[in-house]
């Protein structure tokens, strides 16, 4: 199951390249929700449009048995602070499985911060409100996109 979720991320990843800039990256993440934890996760963003661009993402994890996470976010160029950091309000849909409970489907609402280190290596923030049935709660990921 995790090889072909893992497949079709990159096949997504993949096949949306073609859209203006394209960014993949990874970092760690936490969830305080049912079931905190401390995971890491691989995530891309790619432009479709000057404004606009769709941020797929996979996070995983580390707990007593299998919980995983994949958001396909749509992010909004808000505001560029300084002279390149950007600010991305975000809202999504998120599907979470552990192993204890059956796979939900919920709604991501939050800000990603993107700030520049070099001209081929960003650091991004990312808080975020994970609206779901069973699994609602708060969730932070920082890592970098190259």
């Amino acid at each position: 199951m995790k090889k072909l979720i893992f497949t079709i991320f990159i096949a997504l990843t993949f096949g949306y390249s073609g859209f203006g800039q394209t960014q993949f990256g990874g970092g760690i993440s936490f969830v305080s929700s049912s079931n905190s934890a401390i995971g890491v996760g691989v995530k891309t963003a790619f432009d479709v449009t000057e404004s606009l661009r769709a941020a797929p993402s996979f996070h995983y994890y580390f707990e007593e048995g299998t919980f995983f996470s994949i958001d396909a976010d749509v992010q909004f160029k808000l505001a560029t602070i300084g002279d390149n950091t950007l600010i991305f309000p975000f809202a999504g849909l998120n599907f979470a499985k552990t192993e204890g409970l059956d796979a939900e489907l919920g709604i991501n609402l939050g800000v990603h911060a993107n700030f520049p280190v070099s001209d081929f290596l960003n650091v991004y923030l990312e808080p975020k409100f994970v609206l779901l049935s069973d699994l609602d709660g708060f969730a932070i990921a920082a890592g970098i996109f190259f």
